[in-house]
């Protein structure tokens, strides 16, 4: 684990802060290049990144608040929850998807081009981000006795010192980048059995679920026998195939084209 980058003089360069930065831009930059490709202007695609940003922290910080008040049983109030930092991706997607589909057009065929441009961008700035993640320490797995576990950046004393993790990024950040070729060559493709956004919803939620389960930081609150994560990824997955058999069933078409 490497949570600074590097330190020139009094400043640091935070791991995450660097790779959170960098996938942001790496993210504008694919979404371009997929937006060129199915037809979309990329002027449009430059005036929706920045209020995407905005309205994905605003999630992704109430989602985080809401994990850590189950977490801590309620004995903390939520409101206070929210400004003590903290970043959850499921509802920085909540958050930029509530957005895009409130915009115009309307139609639901400039939508689904309009999220097909996202979807591989999301899965490939994902990844990257999980790099940041990673280097910090944060997201961390559960005590692992396998030879690629990993250690926590932990004080001496302190729960997990000493002990080998299982590198839950490092499992998510190569599934990631699995999603991101699909959804990019769904794209690609002139008739695909699926659009790029039904790959993704389907297989990221997919994926998530499982990593779920290898995760030891339980500060992201549990609903039952499993993580507030993994009910959403279930809804993902619930969601994606509805989708795709409703396409099917009542427009006699490929779900892309509806």
């Amino acid at each position: 684990m490497h949570p600074v980058l590097f330190e020139i003089g009094g400043l640091k360069l935070y791991s995450y802060t660097f790779f959170f930065s960098l996938a942001f831009v790496v993210g504008l930059w694919t979404t371009k290049k997929e937006a060129l490709s199915l037809g979309l202007g990329q002027e449009k695609i430059h005036r929706l990144f920045i209020p995407i940003f905005v309205f994905s922290l605003i999630g992704a910080r109430v989602y985080y608040a809401l994990g850590a008040y189950l977490y801590t049983q309620q004995n903390l109030p939520f409101w206070s929850l929210l400004t003590r930092g903290g970043l959850a991706f499921y509802g920085g997607f909540i958050g930029a998807t509530l957005f895009l589909l409130l915009i115009p057009p309307r139609t639901w065929i400039e939508k689904s081009r309009l999220f097909n441009a996202f979807a591989p961008a999301l899965a490939l700035s994902q990844a990257i981000g999980r790099f940041g993640c990673f280097l910090n320490g944060c997201c961390h797995g559960k005590s692992c006795p396998l030879p690629w576990g990993v250690k926590i950046p932990v004080k001496q004393g302190e729960p997990g010192w000493g002990l080998l993790h299982h590198p839950s990024q490092a499992y998510e950040i190569i599934g990631l980048f699995i999603v991101f070729f699909l959804c990019r060559q769904a794209n690609r493709r002139s008739s695909p059995k699926r659009p790029a956004w039904l790959i993704y919803l389907f297989c990221y939620g997919s994926l998530r679920f499982l990593v779920e389960f290898s995760r030891g930081d339980d500060i992201r609150g549990f609903m039952g026998p499993l993580s507030l994560s993994q009910w959403f990824s279930l809804l993902l997955i619930t969601l994606s195939v509805f989708l795709d058999l409703w396409a099917k069933r009542n427009h006699n078409q490929e779900p892309n084209e509806a």
